[in-house]
């Protein structure tokens, strides 16, 4: 099992940085803007760990807690997930991109409230510079929201992301998946789910990303 743990601050103390990246070993970076009308709901301070056991995954964010509990360095949260990658028929979806398809699904959002959190994600990382600019045409219109990332010695990439009850994701993602597939238009693309294991607050009221609220489906 592969587990992912990413702080998401607003705003954070430069000791919580160093301690994160030099002592625990993660991975800051930097989204970068949005196109201009686009919705923006990426932390401003990201810092990402990856790890492949489950004992190691829960040691390292007892010690994110802990520390926070003594220094109060972060504002914003954090979440660990369990993380899983889907393949896409990489012959199909690098065929021309078809304007003309429909989309499946249409999502409108909610905010959380205070002390409860998203159950799980869908993420779509898509390489800007092969993919076809009706791409992310169709995705925004069906509700998938945008943040745009560039990683060291990495290629500038799209990531989409829908969130919400496990119920929702495991409902979506096999539409997600034959969509893309028959859209065409993506040579390069990473899908992968990211179940919360376990999460934290800085503040109960923290506001989170919006999750799904409800779901239109065009599929006959």
């Amino acid at each position: 099992m592969l587990y992912h743990i990413h702080i998401d601050a607003e705003t954070l103390h430069g000791a919580f940085a160093r301690y994160a990246v030099d002592t625990l070993g993660f991975m800051g970076f930097q989204f970068e803007p949005n196109p201009e009308g686009v919705p923006k709901f990426a932390p401003l301070h990201p810092f990402t760990l990856k790890l492949r056991d489950a004992e190691t995954f829960h040691k390292t964010f007892d010690l994110l807690e802990q520390y926070h509990a003594t220094e109060r360095h972060m504002r914003g949260y954090i979440e660990g997930e369990q993380v899983s990658y889907f393949k896409l028929d990489k012959f199909s979806a690098r065929k021309p991109f078809d304007p003309a398809l429909p989309i499946p699904f249409k999502v409108t959002w909610r905010r959380l409230g205070p002390n409860v959190f998203r159950e799980s994600e869908l993420h779509l990382t898509i390489v800007q510079s092969d993919m076809h600019p009706g791409v992310r045409e169709k995705l925004l219109e069906m509700g998938f929201f945008l943040a745009v990332c560039k990683e060291a010695k990495r290629a500038t990439c799209d990531i989409y992301t829908l969130q919400g009850s496990q119920q929702q994701i495991d409902t979506l993602r096999p539409m997600v998946i034959e969509f893309l597939e028959q859209l065409g238009g993506i040579p390069n693309v990473v899908i992968k789910e990211e179940r919360i294991a376990r999460w934290w607050k800085s503040e109960p009221d923290f506001p989170l990303p919006p999750v799904i609220d409800t779901i239109q489906s065009f599929k006959t």
